[in-house]
């Protein structure tokens, strides 16, 4: 009985844990002007009325006219032990030169493990033109915190572009997870891109997700005896 009990309490903090999820922000940003930040379902957002899906349309500074960036995680997609972050964008200056730096991040997470990361798009076709990305994580589980690295992709360009890679984060939880991309323009120019960071499911976590589901269903079952 006692076995059961432990294992529904784990059971009941991870499905409570799940339900639990700060606000996912973007944070855009020239170099030059004032970062534009926005916050999931608050003034600004694309899309609110969908919480975990963040999206902004509009200019960054006087170069980047056209961009349009957005971030998905959980509750839209994912949990708090089954991390998923998207990061997608279109960017495009007008005139010469120019670099933008796109942050999306949550905190909130709790699944240790491994982790896959993805990238794919365009970047512009003008020779010096380029896209790097990264994932990191902060075990304090502050928004835009890149304390460890998850893993890194590029630089990618010009042109088409695709890769992937892997990582992994065993340490503190909750903890945040921060995606990066940085796209540089050597001239007018627009770049498109798909940048993932999902959680690879963990063998002992479904174990100890089916045993707490047995669990709780022995010891509700147990109660109405």
């Amino acid at each position: 009985m006692k076995k059961y009990i432990i294992l529904a309490v784990t059971l009941l903090f991870l499905v409570g844990a799940t339900s639990v999820y700060a606000i996912p922000t973007l944070w855009i940003s020239d170099g030059i002007a004032a970062p534009v930040v926005i916050v999931d379902e608050t003034a600004g957002d694309a899309f609110i009325g969908t919480p975990g899906v963040v999206s902004y349309v509009g200019a960054v500074g006087a170069n980047w006219l056209i961009n349009v960036v957005t971030g998905v995680t959980m509750p839209d997609q994912g949990t708090a032990i089954q991390a998923y972050l998207d990061l997608n964008s279109i960017n495009q200056t007008k005139a010469g030169a120019g670099t933008i730096s796109i942050l999306f991040s949550e905190v909130g997470f709790l699944g240790l493990g491994s982790f896959s990361l993805n990238a794919g798009g365009t970047v512009a076709g003008v020779a010096g033109s380029s896209a790097t990305f990264g994932a990191f994580v902060d075990p304090n589980n502050a928004l835009f915190v890149e304390t460890v690295g998850l893993g890194s992709l590029g630089p990618f360009g010009p042109g088409a572009f695709s890769g992937s890679g892997s990582g992994s984060y065993n340490g503190l939880v909750p903890f945040s997870i921060t995606l990066d991309a940085n796209i540089i323009h050597a001239g007018k120019g627009t770049s498109s891109f798909d940048f993932e960071a999902a959680q690879v499911p963990e063998p002992m976590s479904l174990l100890l997700l089916g045993s707490g589901l047995l669990g709780l269903g022995v010891l509700s079952r147990r109660i109405k005896l």
